[in-house]
């Protein structure tokens, strides 16, 4: 837990590093016309160092998956720090959006202007501008994403004129080539559109995008293949994309959203864990307190599917005939055997005993 002295009416933004180690937090003081930044251990929440900034608006932190470079948009200043804090770089723009990304090691630097993203490569004095991609003149970046190489990249354009229409595209970068582009659009003078979060695998594989929607039954959530543009899942939310994160394998995405768009008034809504069911062993529904644990399994050319349910093993232990590690103690572990469909497919299992129980001890019933 981290406060800041100065208790301000202006937005904070904060983010972290890939394994949650080094958290930066910056916070706008509009009477004081400044920023001050924190970067804090993730693990014990001590400050490792802070910065002030003269500015009088904040639009985004980034931190690179390694944490070893830290970016804090102000308005036109774009400032670069490196993991502990210390100044690395300062770049001016032309227009002040909320477009930033790192490769994973901050190598790489994506940064959105007016119409541009422009990217940047570190050399021994800095960064140095090596490219830039232009939209069209009503495009204004809102969302950027780099690969971990930084040799892919992806953006999610606003039209700065409609407001109900967002753009997402991918490329490739070395050489420069666009992948695909994907249009959202609703009827000029309906509900605002506006890409809320962006993110791609570490792989540059698969890149998923959350908007606040057109308030009908259009998906506020997509995931594409970066290749072809082919969307892989759609999901239709109850209301506006707040922010999301995509896991490394591509096939899961968390999701925060309103439980209503954007534009109205709503005070509720909700965190999901959305999955694309490619994984060979995943759960089929939520697991509720006194319900059921429901599993299902998948190999193509597999015939029967055993479920190993128990407690975890001390250590690892090999299995005479089967490929891998066992890592459930064998002393009390339970087999459950299902035969495959055609796709190696086993049909959903239901667990009751799985879920924690409470014994009343009144009546020292099961509850």
């Amino acid at each position: 837990e981290y406060a800041f002295e100065t208790i301000s009416s202006g937005p904070a933004h904060m983010d972290g590093d890939e394994h949650g180690d080094l958290l930066v937090v910056a916070l706008l003081d509009p009477v004081r016309r400044e920023v001050r930044g924190v970067w804090l251990d993730g693990v014990t929440g001590q400050v490792r160092s802070s910065i002030l900034l003269p500015a009088v608006t904040l639009d985004a932190v980034r931190v690179s998956r390694d944490g070893a470079r830290v970016a804090i948009a102000a308005g036109a200043d774009v400032h670069l720090f490196d993991g502990s804090g210390l100044p690395v770089d300062r770049i001016v723009r032309d227009a002040a959006t909320p477009a930033l990304a790192w490769s994973a090691s901050g190598r790489v630097f994506a940064l959105g202007g007016d119409a541009t993203v422009d990217l940047w490569v570190q050399r021994p004095s800095g960064y140095r501008r090596l490219d830039s991609i232009a939209g069209s003149s009503s495009d204004l970046p809102l969302r950027l994403a780099l690969s971990g190489s930084g040799e892919r990249l992806a953006i999610a354009w606003g039209n700065r004129f409609t407001g109900v229409e967002v753009r997402v595209e991918a490329w490739d970068l070395a050489p420069t080539a666009r992948l695909f582009e994907h249009v959202q659009a609703g009827p000029v003078g309906g509900l605002q559109n506006y890409p809320a979060a962006l993110r791609m695998t570490p792989q540059g594989d698969r890149i998923a995008l959350g908007t606040w929607g057109l308030g009908g039954v259009e998906p506020e959530v997509l995931l594409f293949e970066a290749e072809s543009g082919v969307p892989v899942l759609e999901v239709d939310l109850p209301g506006s994309v707040r922010d999301l994160d995509l896991d490394g394998t591509g096939t899961r995405i968390a999701v925060a959203h309103k439980d209503d768009h954007a534009n109205r008034f709503a005070t509720t809504g909700a965190a999901r864990l959305l999955d694309t069911g490619e994984r060979r062993f995943l759960l089929t529904a939520p697991p509720r307190l006194g319900g059921a644990v429901e599993v299902a399994a998948r190999l193509p050319g597999a015939r029967r599917v055993l479920f190993l349910v128990g407690s975890r093993a001390e250590a690892p232990a090999s299995v005479g005939g089967a490929i891998g590690k066992l890592f459930l103690d064998p002393a009390g572990m339970r087999v459950f055997s299902r035969s495959a469909d055609a796709a190696g497919r086993a049909p959903d299992l239901r667990l009751h005993e799985l879920v924690p129980q409470h014994r009343d001890r009144r009546t020292g019933r099961r509850t």
